[in-house]
C-alpha cells in the first residue's frame, strides 16, 4: 500500500478503511457501518467526531529498557529523601529498606496487618492515605471512578499465604509477589520511592531472579 500523507478514507470490497500518518506511523483501521462515505461524516471524523474510534500507537519499550527501569525503582525503595519526596509521612521510621519475616506472608486478618504496620511506624501513612481521599473533579466521579486517593505503601512477598485477603481493606495499600512486581507499582505516575515493605524472602527471590543467580 502506497504512503498516505493526509487523512484519508478507502472503500475496499465491503468494509471502510481510515488511514492517518501520525509521528511518522500509518494507522489504519477498519470501520464498521455504513459504505457510504459522506462529506459531513467524513467531515465529522476528521475533526473528533465520537462515530468512530481511532487507535492508539503505543511504544513498546525494549526489554532491557524495562529491566533497569525495574531495578532503579527497586533501588528507589532503599532512599528515604527518594521515598519522603514523594509524600509519605516516615517520620517514624528509623531506616529503609524495611525488611520483616518470611511470617507475614502467612497473616490472615487486616488486625494482625495493622498491628505489624503499627510497630515498623507505617500507620501514620495510612493514615495520610485515608485524609487524602475526596471527590475527584470533571466527568470521572460519572464513571465508575468518583474518588481518588493517595498511594500508600505496598508489601512485597515471595508468595501469597494469606496477606493479599489481610491487607484489602487498607487504604492505599497494595500488596504484590516478587514475581508480579512492575514499575509501575514501584514508582506510580512515573515517580519513584514508593514505601515498600519487604519480606525476607522476597528479598531472597528477588536477588535470585535480579542479582545474577537462577531462580530455583
Amino acid at each position: 500500500m502506497c504512503v498516505i500523507s493526509a487523512q484519508t478514507f478507502i472503500i475496499l470490497g465491503r468494509k471502510t478503511f481510515y488511514h492517518q500518518v501520525v509521528m511518522g506511523a500509518e494507522i489504519c483501521v477498519s470501520v464498521k457501518g455504513t459504505l457510504k462515505v459522506t462529506g459531513m461524516w467524513m467531515e465529522e471524523m476528521l475533526h473528533g467526531s465520537k462515530r468512530m474510534l481511532v487507535e492508539k500507537i503505543v511504544k513498546r519499550i525494549p526489554k532491557k529498557e524495562a529491566r533497569l527501569a525495574l531495578l532503579s525503582a527497586i533501588a528507589a525503595t532503599a532512599s528515604k529523601e527518594t521515598v519522603a519526596s514523594r509524600g509519605h509521612a516516615i517520620e517514624n521510621i528509623s531506616q529503609l529498606p524495611l525488611i520483616v519475616t518470611s511470617s507475614i506472608e502467612g497473616l490472615t486478618k487486616t488486625k494482625e496487618v495493622e498491628e505489624v504496620l503499627a510497630h515498623l511506624g507505617l500507620l501514620s501513612d495510612i493514615y495520610r492515605v485515608k485524609t487524602s481521599r475526596k471527590i475527584r473533579a470533571g466527568k470521572g466521579k460519572r464513571r465508575g471512578r468518583k474518588m481518588k486517593q493517595a498511594v500508600g505503601p505496598l508489601i512485597v512477598v515471595a508468595e501469597n499465604k494469606g496477606i493479599f485477603d489481610a491487607a484489602s481493606n487498607l487504604s492505599g495499600v497494595d500488596v504484590s509477589t516478587v514475581n508480579d512486581l512492575n514499575t509501575e507499582m514501584l514508582a506510580p505516575g512515573t515517580h519513584p520511592g514508593r514505601l515498600t515493605l519487604w519480606s525476607n524472602g522476597a528479598i531472597e527471590k528477588l536477588g535470585k531472579l535480579y542479582g545474577g543467580g537462577k531462580e530455583t
